[in-house]
């Protein structure tokens, strides 16, 4: 395809998607619950789009490995499609954070998806990092406290040899030495 047909082909996409009213299913991220798009959700409603959050998995929930989430996205994405008549002709996927690299995953898996526009906010879809913020600290301090150490042993990460100051670009973490199948 030659780049005035890509041109072309992404303009004619953009005005038709633009000039329906494309229902919205929105992904939360990690510990995320059903209210963390309501802001999202009241502004596009008021539009007139049809608008879920799928809470398939929240909070601890969220958590869990991926490869287990994305068939359960599926699944609720395929159940509101089946149900709701609105969403028969194509959605949108607005997604936060984690919930981008769920929603991302759900377009690549799902064959039979009709996502004509996915918005990743504060995804890791380009790898972009703009230094540690607030929220990043207390993730951090949760991950040290426990939750970490109980998933990942110290032989694989050593949550024991940094605190929430050592969230830092310049500071290192202090993996362990050992490597388990080496």
């Amino acid at each position: 395809m030659s780049t005035n047909q890509a041109a072309t082909s992404l303009k004619t996409g953009l005005e038709s998607s633009s000039k329906q009213n494309l229902s919205v299913f929105f992904f939360h991220g990690v510990t995320g619950d059903r209210t963390h798009g309501a802001n999202i959700e009241a502004n596009l409603t008021a539009e007139g789009r049809p608008f879920v959050v799928l809470a398939f998995c929240e909070r601890e929930c969220s958590t869990k490995a991926l490869s287990l989430q994305v068939p359960e996205a599926i699944a609720a994405v395929r159940d509101m499609v089946a149900r709701d008549e609105r969403y028969k002709d194509g959605y949108m996927f607005i997604a936060h954070s984690q919930g981008g690299m769920i929603a991302r995953a759900v377009i690549e898996q799902m064959d039979d998806h009709k996502v004509h526009t996915f918005v990743s906010l504060a995804g890791v879809q380009n790898g972009i990092f703009y230094g540690p913020q607030e929220d990043d600290r207390r993730v951090n301090a949760g991950l040290a406290a426990g939750f970490g150490a109980a998933v990942l042993p110290p032989s694989v990460f050593d949550f024991s040899s940094y605190s929430g100051e050592d969230a830092r670009m310049n500071n290192a973490i202090g993996l362990g030495s050992e490597v388990h199948g080496a």
